[in-house]
């Protein structure tokens, strides 16, 4: 059991490496390891698994605006190293506690490029990549960016709400795009 000040310090790549599952490489089952909430730098709440559903019965991903958010584990992410690498970065699946299944982006981009976070309930989803990311660190001061890999994008915060007036989560449509924090996280054990 973790102390409360320990849950307020973010995690540096090591302790995140350290601590997450990994997929069996006889069997393909997730060996969980530790829950992890991931937090947004500009908006302070947690990356979680909506309410709104999609014709292919994947959740939305929004941000809460409540730091202290916690629903069921919707809020509470376990980092699974795949043991695959590309250009030689971990290539992670960000699987979410309540739904099952990992984080992925929609497949069709808006005009502006963007495209909008969904996870799915089938721990086994595969679809070319677009469910695996990539744990970029920002100089040395435990902030993340969250890159896809099929795409190459980071995820971030939109300005956009939902009905309960949390953020819409969408994945960029620029590698290198900056916002004040909108694209940069925060990991902590849950």
């Amino acid at each position: 059991m973790l102390k409360q000040d320990e849950r307020l310090i973010p995690l540096t790549f090591e302790e995140i490496l350290a601590n997450c599952g990994k997929i069996d490489k006889d069997t393909y089952d997730v060996v969980y390891g530790k829950g992890f909430k991931i937090y947004n730098k500009k908006f302070g709440g947690p990356l979680i698994c909506g309410n709104d559903i999609n014709e292919k019965n994947q959740n939305d991903v929004v941000i809460d605006y409540r730091r202290n958010f916690e629903d069921e584990g919707k809020e509470i992410w376990y980092i699974i190293n795949t043991g695959k690498t590309s250009n030689d970065k971990i290539e992670f699946k960000l699987l979410n506690k309540k739904s099952g299944g990992p984080l992925f982006p929609n497949e069709n981009a808006y005009n502006s490029g963007d495209q909008k976070l969904w996870v799915d309930k089938d721990i086994k989803y595969e679809k070319l990549g677009k469910e695996r990311w990539f744990l970029l660190g920002i100089d040395y001061i435990q902030e993340f960016k969250i890159i896809n890999k099929k795409y190459d994008c980071p995820i971030m915060a939109g300005e956009l709400k939902d009905k309960d007036g949390r953020y819409r989560g969408w994945m960029e449509g620029r590698f290198n795009f900056e916002d004040n924090g909108k694209e940069r996280w925060y990991i902590h054990f849950a």
